[in-house]
């Protein structure tokens, strides 16, 4: 049994001059051979064709799949499909029965139901010799005169096989009810009957991994070689997947468009508000985000709790993308405010608790956050909190404690290597660089090697400790040796590797006094980075420019350079926070370094925030605290300097003498 949403803008399903219809096509009755299962192909494939019929629109079956889940298994069929295709916004429903004909066609019967009345609003019959032309028929007496320009059969843009199809479908269902192996292995059972077949490649595609993995970068790249075969709303899809895990420039102008030709659609906002919050909009990307929440807010009323329930949520995506967006704005407490949201429309949320309890700890109040963290394990006690309480202690000081869990974090996690990488944030934070050496190199040599001359990617880590025990020359080679990682495989993530790592080759070489080749490094870099859909990437160059202008002295020039290289002043490049703050306690500017390092501290500790230690950054507000004349806050600044640098390697004990004695100074006053 299958649901299937259509707009009617013209054509059968609107007289003239009537409002526009929704039409749902629910359940077809199989009076054939149940065995054949040709019902549950035969939907999809109506709503497909339909689709193509200018004016109309048709909210795919996967969505539809979701929308039935939201209703849970209890509930009867009939019920289940009246409730989606309300939740959709449909106003009519289809369904019908199809039969085997003794000359061997078939005939399909359909009726129109409006879902306010109840009453019949329409019937229709049709024969033919198979289900291709059986569905050319019945698009031609549903969409009436407007049918004219679909011409051709649905087999020319999805598969001329019905067994593919069939393997297609019954993956989409195993697929929303995230039995994903399965899913996977009847995706590539629908391949292996049509190679050709678009959709099939783009849902195994998602089977293949997460967010800029590469397997799931190459099966899409596989679906858009298919894409043109495709109907209109299925090659923008695939277009659409493709350029948000690749990093396409292209990726908001898709989603705009498939917002805009399939409106019922989430995931085309979904996308929308990735892609501009990805490209620096973020207020742009609030209201598609909103626009998720509000088609899809059914699912937050879903327990996931309930045995058997598993509902695709793009509410709480969109909760959890809309979470971030605030904190790319250096909005906290409306990050709390939306976390508080997401809790209370989904209360057994753990994710929505775990924003909050996030939330809570970028604003240092560190009570709140261990609190809410104690609210996630209270609703599902199988996620583990140390990895949370292990970053607040990160935050209070206690390296110690820190230290002690990612240290005993096993090779087997779920991200290899992530005890190795926390081992070395942790320690580059307490001013031990040379004593994380060890753990960066196992991280290094977790990536094969796979072409010469080429460091893998996780050589960052190495690089970044080289630089903190002022081995400055060294981490720029190395920077600019993990230019040329094998790793990333699409132009756009090619540009935004060489972007990143040129641009940390560059801070290397100013530390270094060398920055000869900076203006033309900062030429090149501007060039990469419009190659990337990622708008840090089109700012960096401004940050090789200000270091130019600093080391030359222009204080008021380098200002403006990292002002302008400035993509979010929490999740960007903190380097850049950093050398902004020097240049405006320069310009006598005091209390705007404490703003553009305070905003630096309500960050993670890791992706682009790795590259300046929390030690670093508490330091730098210490001096500017100092130089705006506010003793109290300078004092907490400098204390936290003490406590991070107590056991810091022999390099660091000027910069600690330093803080101890500006204590001694100012406790004495």
């Amino acid at each position: 049994m299958l649901l299937v949403v259509t707009l009617v803008m013209k054509g059968g399903l609107r007289e003239a001059g009537a409002a526009a219809q929704v039409v749902a096509v629910g359940s077809i009755a199989d009076y054939t051979r149940p065995s054949e299962g040709l019902t549950r192909p035969l939907a999809d494939m109506l709503a497909t064709d339909l689709a193509r019929v200018p004016g109309m629109q048709v909210i795919s079956t996967a969505r539809m799949y979701e929308l039935m889940a939201q209703e849970g298994a209890s509930a009867d069929s009939t019920t289940r499909i009246i409730k989606a295709a309300r939740a959709s916004g449909a106003t009519e429903l289809i369904d019908g029965a199809l039969y085997g004909m003794r000359d061997g066609k078939y005939r399909l019967d359909l009726k129109r139901t409006s879902l306010k009345t109840g009453n019949v609003v329409g019937s229709y019959s049709m024969q033919a010799d198979d289900l291709f032309e059986l569905v050319s028929a019945a698009r031609g007496q549903l969409a009436g005169a407007a049918d004219s320009s679909a011409a051709g059969s649905i087999a020319d843009v999805t598969t001329r096989s019905v067994v593919a199809y069939r393997f297609y479908e019954e993956g989409l269902r195993a697929m929303m009810s995230s039995d994903l192996n399965s899913a996977r292995r009847l995706f590539e059972q629908a391949l292996a009957e049509d190679s050709t077949f678009a959709m099939a490649a783009y849902y195994m595609a998602r089977t293949g991994g997460a967010f800029n993995d590469p397997s799931l970068i190459r099966g899409l790249e596989r679906a858009m070689r298919l894409a043109e075969r495709a109907s209109d709303r299925e090659r923008l899809l695939i277009r659409a997947g493709w350029a948000d895990a690749a990093d396409d420039p292209s990726r908001v102008a898709i989603a705009e468009t498939l917002t805009v030709r399939y409106p019922n659609e989430p995931q085309g906002y979904l996308y929308l508000g990735h892609g501009r919050a990805w490209g620096g909009d973020f207020i742009g990307a609030i209201a598609p985000l909103r626009q998720v929440i509000k088609m899809d807010s059914a699912a937050l009323s879903v327990d996931p709790r309930n045995p058997g329930t598993v509902v695709r949520c793009y509410a709480c995506e969109a909760y959890h993308e809309l979470a971030g967006v605030y904190h790319l704005l250096d909005s906290v407490p409306a990050l709390l405010r939306i976390s508080k949201e997401w809790e209370a429309a989904s209360p057994w949320s753990s994710d929505a608790a775990t924003t909050a309890a996030h939330a809570w700890m970028f604003q240092d109040r560190l009570t709140e956050a261990i609190a809410a963290s104690q609210h996630v394990t209270a609703i599902a006690p199988g996620i583990p909190q140390d990895g949370f309480r292990a970053q607040v202690a990160i935050r209070a000081g206690d390296l110690p404690v820190a230290e002690a869990f990612y240290a005993n974090l096993s090779e087997g996690t779920l991200i290899p290597g992530e005890g190795w990488k926390w081992m070395t944030i942790i320690r580059r934070t307490g001013g031990r660089p040379a004593s994380a050496m060890g753990y960066a190199t196992r991280l290094r040599q977790q990536e094969p090697l796979r072409q010469r001359n080429a460091a893998p990617y996780n050589a960052l880590f190495q690089a970044q400790l080289l630089y903190d025990m002022g081995r400055y020359r060294p981490a720029a080679a190395l920077f600019d040796s993990i230019t040329r990682s094998p790793r990333d495989s699409t132009p756009s993530q090619v540009a935004r590797n060489k972007v990143w790592t040129q641009t940390l080759r560059a801070t290397a070489l100013f530390a270094a006094g060398d920055t000869a080749a900076l203006p033309a490094l900062a030429d090149s870099v501007e060039r990469w980075g419009q190659g990337s859909s990622y708008g840090r990437d089109r700012r960096l160059h401004h940050h090789i420019r200000g270091l130019v202008a600093e080391a030359r002295g222009q204080y008021d020039i380098a200002a403006g350079e990292f002002e302008r290289a400035i993509f979010s002043p929490t999740l960007g490049y903190t380097r850049t926070n950093y050398e902004l703050a020097k240049v405006y306690l320069h310009l006598n500017r005091p209390r705007d370094a404490v703003k553009i390092i305070g905003a630096a501290l309500r960050g993670p500790y890791d992706g682009a925030n790795t590259y300046t230690s929390r030690a670093e950054l508490v330091e730098l507000a210490a001096l500017a605290w100092d130089a705006a004349g506010q003793q109290d806050s300078a004092l907490a600044r400098y204390n936290q300097v003490v406590r991070y640098w107590t056991n810091a390697e022999a390099n660091y004990h000027p910069r600690l003498e330093r803080a101890r004695g500006r204590i001694a100074a100012l406790t004495a006053r």
